[in-house]
């Protein structure tokens, strides 16, 4: 009896190892994002690196700020602290508060249907990031564009209102990538 019990706790292990295995995981954490307008309050521009010509490719400017919710246009921030039209957050900006160029280049290769290779858009910044006058160049090598685009973003300063998507990680973590300015 006793081999008999031990024998079905050994399926019931094995088939729960076989199901886990076959069960699809995420390659990086999604976090909410919200579509909204904005007022910059304040700016903090990152002091810490030397970026004259170019910044060094593991160091890239961290700006963070204040920016103020004038409008939600959209999505699923009722459960998330702080997000409300009329309240302040602090932010980081992903590329700059500060005038930068996001150019995407396609990747050279033929993309890939498999479920393995993960559509690339996030950069990671491994090669230093030239400024061209006055601008921080961030080239992002992605399969997501077939040619070349090159988007501006003028640069923020106090007052500055402008419609962006954040990525919402934490109270502690959110995020602007891309902005536009609203006249």
């Amino acid at each position: 009896m006793e081999r008999y019990f031990v024998f079905i706790i050994g399926i019931i292990l094995i088939s729960g190892c076989i199901q886990e295995n076959q069960t699809v995981k995420p390659d990086i954490m999604q976090c909410p994002t919200i579509n909204l307008e904005a007022t910059v309050i304040s700016l903090s521009p990152d002091t810490n690196i030397e970026c004259e010509n170019k910044c060094p490719g593991y160091q890239y400017p961290k700006d963070t700020g204040v920016i103020r919710i004038d409008k939600i246009i959209s999505g699923n921030y009722q459960k998330l602290k702080g997000i409300e039209e009329g309240s302040e957050i602090t932010v980081q900006f992903d590329y700059s508060s500060r005038p930068a160029k996001i150019r995407m280049i396609p990747v050279s290769e033929e993309p890939s249907n498999s479920p393995e290779d993960p559509v690339s858009h996030i950069p990671t910044f491994a090669e230093p990031i030239p400024r061209e006058n006055g601008y921080f160049i961030y080239n992002i090598e992605t399969n997501l564009v077939g040619e070349e685009i090159e988007i501006i973003l003028p640069g923020l300063e106090v007052g500055s209102k402008f419609r962006a998507t954040i990525s919402y990680c934490s109270p502690d973590m959110i995020s602007v990538g891309k902005y536009e300015i609203i006249p």
